[in-house]
């Protein structure tokens, strides 16, 4: 090599190797700066959707509070129109019931005491257009939905007599019954009731659940022949559905809630981030890994300490072309009526 390239290259070298630690030293930087960048992001995105659940949580809890007053006064409301209409009894005779098990759709012929208001016999009637005792006056007054429960028998099964319950087929729900027992054991709408107890709670009504009210009938001697029911549809709950749809989380993100357990488990109870009230969506899965996310959630949910709250991640399935997104879950647990909820944005 020739002196003059040996002294030409004495000069670069240390300035080419300055260089390559600075750039090294810069790309260090960068990726640090952009972890912290990306962690601080994802802190922001978790606490955002954090307070999403947290405040929706508290709309849940105000319109639970209105709602155990609303259903306070409309079981006083029914207990006077029972009173005023000459109370609930049993006569002497016994007729036939087609009873239909709410829990399980079997029916059965069953012969019950003939139920009376005051001196009228409760007739069987499925039609909303003729008029039925006590239960339209109380849902015309309180606007909700009200039954006269006969006890079909020792065990406690109740049969509705009358109501303003509307069934699926758009008639009134009359001739079906709540079940004493069901697959978990006793119901425990009915066993409040027959120890003479009034039942306030989220409870299951023919086909839907509602929040609820119930409280005995008693006959002369003091057992209980019955039972009176007033309650509200839970997917009625209009304030708390439009504080759900009226949350924005960016473009992408939404709030939903989900039932916990029972028949409820894994299903919306509204429409809401693209699936509708009543599908099973418990099966969602990580597009990466196969991990059933939101059934582990709704696992997870009700385990939680009262008022806490729990993240996750997940990879959503692309749609149409699209590519799969990674995604932000927080959730918690609402106990009076047994929801998970959640809130999610990519």
């Amino acid at each position: 090599m020739s002196l003059r390239r040996q002294i030409r290259n004495a000069a670069v070298a240390p300035a080419a190797a300055l260089a390559a630690i600075f750039l090294g030293a810069l790309g260090v930087a960068t990726w640090r700066v952009g972890a912290a960048v990306e962690a601080e992001v994802g802190a922001l995105a978790r606490d955002r959707l954090e307070r999403a659940v947290s405040d929706f949580r508290l709309a849940c809890a105000t319109a639970q509070e209105e709602l155990a007053r609303r259903l306070d006064a409309a079981a006083r409301v029914a207990a006077d129109v029972l009173a005023r209409g000459g109370g609930f009894s049993l006569g002497e005779d016994r007729v036939s019931w087609q009873a239909v098990s709410q829990a399980d759709g079997g029916a059965r012929e069953v012969s019950v005491r003939e139920p009376f208001v005051g001196e009228d016999p409760v007739v069987r009637n499925a039609d909303f257009a003729a008029p039925s005792p006590v239960v339209d006056e109380v849902t015309r007054l309180t606007a909700a939905a009200a039954t006269l429960f006969l006890r079909m028998d020792e065990e406690g099964n109740m049969l509705r007599v009358a109501t303003s319950v509307k069934a699926k087929d758009g008639r009134r729900a009359v001739g079906t019954y709540v079940p004493a027992r069901g697959a978990d054991g006793p119901n425990p709408v009915v066993a409040a009731v027959l120890r003479g107890e009034r039942y306030v709670g989220r409870a299951f009504v023919v086909d839907a659940w509602y929040v609820t009210s119930y409280q005995p009938l008693r006959g002369p001697g003091g057992e209980v022949v019955g039972m009176l029911f007033v309650g509200v549809r839970q997917d009625a709950l209009a304030g708390v559905q439009r504080a759900m749809q009226e949350t924005r989380l960016g473009a992408t993100g939404a709030i939903a809630v989900l039932g916990a357990k029972g028949a409820q488990r894994g299903r919306p109870i509204f429409d809401a981030a693209g699936w509708k009230a009543g599908e099973d969506v418990s099966a969602v899965a990580d597009a990466r890994t196969g991990r059933r996310v939101l059934d582990q959630m709704i696992d997870a949910a009700p385990r939680l300490a009262a008022g806490s709250l729990a993240t996750d991640t997940w990879t959503r399935p692309g749609h149409d072309g699209a590519p799969d997104r990674d995604r932000l879950l927080a959730y918690g647990y609402f106990a009076p009526w047994d929801w998970v909820l959640m809130a999610a944005m990519d």
